[in-house]
């Protein structure tokens, strides 16, 4: 039987990630203290505009390990999501502003989740 190693591991994640269609992965510590004390930061300054959804459950985004007790690391996984629409209406003048690119095509959540 081989054994297990934290190399072999994130290697294994690295492999199966790519399968899926991911650009990058990655192993990530779930401690998020010092990001969480930011994210309350941010929300308590408005930045959040009219995202409610983002202020509801604050305690559980403080960390995984609250959802998925026993949990120590997380496989991180990302991609590059382009629209095949393009919006050409959009002015390119720095006085207007600007939709980003992922906003103007469908759904990225649901784009992302197929591969997950």
């Amino acid at each position: 039987m081989t054994e297990i190693t934290p190399k072999s591991l994130h290697n294994k994640c690295q492999i199966l990630s790519k399968k899926h269609g991911f650009e990058i992965s990655g192993i990530a510590s779930i401690s998020l203290e010092k990001e969480h004390q930011r994210y309350l930061s941010w929300i308590n300054k408005g930045y959040a505009g009219e995202m409610e959804y983002l202020k509801k459950n604050s305690e559980l985004r403080s960390s995984l390990e609250k959802i998925w007790p026993n949990t120590k690391s997380a496989l991180v996984v990302g991609i590059q999501y382009k629209s095949n629409k393009k919006n050409t209406k959009l002015s390119s003048s720095d006085n207007h502003g600007k939709i980003a690119e992922y906003a103007q095509g469908g759904d990225y959540h649901k784009f992302i989740k197929k591969r997950l």
